[in-house]
């Protein structure tokens, strides 16, 4: 009774622990939105703030990469444009040499006040638009700012988190694919629901494989607790693995992993001082999720060709990169 109790609140203990995890998740991911629809809230904000007929020329947003940069002024013209309130002058090459000609300019550099003016005017255009685009930790940060040319009065400054996103990555130059990123080291705890009932384990993976997203990974597990029907007067297993495994990169800091392989289980019992081992080879198939690049959560379903059982495990791993 007192092993079947221990039993129970583990499992709720490690169950609560999963669900905070993914609540957690879940939120942060939830409150940053795409680039596509960062820069759609962008462009709404600006045209209900601007009168019916403003001509509006976007002239610049900072950023670590000219790609993203020229990708955002871009689609937040196309956005604007897309509105009947607003005239937007269209970035041909006559735009481009009025801007060449006003100043050493650079796509994810700085655009001063008085340039911005300058060029505005060279432009026709009655109001401008400048911004940044910068990485806060978790996610990126669009500012933008919106000035009338004659006058230099700021007319809106919309502002919009945006999710680390496989596309935003691509924009800025980053391969999240590189093999390098699968390598890792961590460790985990979790529960098999029977025997073992807490399960510790430590493992690493390597990319070695010509597939890209594909890794190998081996690890040992450290089980403890007997819960069974029978007397055990002590019990602990190693159990070693080695698998194959695909990882799907949803954003930076998320991403699901799957996986399948094998292994080979040493585990002694002791029954009234006496020991007795047993050699079990098993198979497995593992799914799981990184949270955050340090945060595993992972669901293995092994089988020794006579049953199966379950192992849940969190843990935290470290990303070589």
């Amino acid at each position: 009774m007192h092993t079947i109790n221990l039993r129970e609140r583990v499992v709720k203990r490690f169950s609560l622990v999963l669900l905070s995890v993914f609540l957690l998740g879940g939120v942060l991911f939830a409150q940053n939105v795409s680039l596509d629809r960062a820069i759609e809230y962008i462009s709404l904000e600006i045209t209900d703030t601007l009168a019916n007929g403003t001509i509006i020329a976007v002239l610049n947003i900072r950023s670590e990469s000219s790609r993203l940069s020229e990708y955002v002024i871009d689609e937040l013209m196309r956005c604007l444009s897309r509105s009947d309130r607003l005239t937007v002058v269209e970035r041909d090459e006559s735009y481009r040499e009025t801007v060449r000609q006003e100043m050493d300019y650079q796509l994810s550099g700085e655009v001063s006040d008085e340039s911005a003016q300058s060029i505005g005017k060279h432009l026709g255009a009655q109001s401008i638009v400048s911004g940044s685009f910068e990485d806060m930790g978790k996610y990126y940060r669009i500012r933008i700012r919106v000035i009338a040319v004659e006058t230099m009065a700021v007319q809106a400054m919309p502002s919009q988190s945006v999710r680390k996103s496989r596309d935003v990555l691509s924009l800025m130059g980053e391969n999240i694919s590189d093999p390098r990123r699968l390598n890792s080291i961590g460790v985990s705890a979790g529960t098999s629901f029977a025997t073992p009932a807490i399960v510790g384990t430590i493992h690493g993976t390597i990319a070695p494989l010509p597939v890209r997203n594909m890794f190998f990974e081996a690890g040992v597990d450290f089980g403890l607790l007997y819960t069974g029907d029978y007397q055990i007067e002590g019990y602990f297993s190693l159990l070693s693995f080695a698998r194959v495994g695909y990882f799907m990169p949803l954003s930076e800091k998320i991403g699901i992993y799957a996986g399948m392989g094998g292994g080979y289980m040493f585990a002694r019992y002791i029954v009234t001082d006496e020991p007795f081992d047993a050699h079990i080879p098993f198979a497995d198939v593992t799914v799981g999720a990184n949270i955050f690049g340090f945060i595993n959560v992972s669901y293995t379903l092994r089988t020794d060709f006579k049953g199966i059982s379950n192992k849940v495990s969190v843990g935290y791993v470290y990303r070589f990169k």
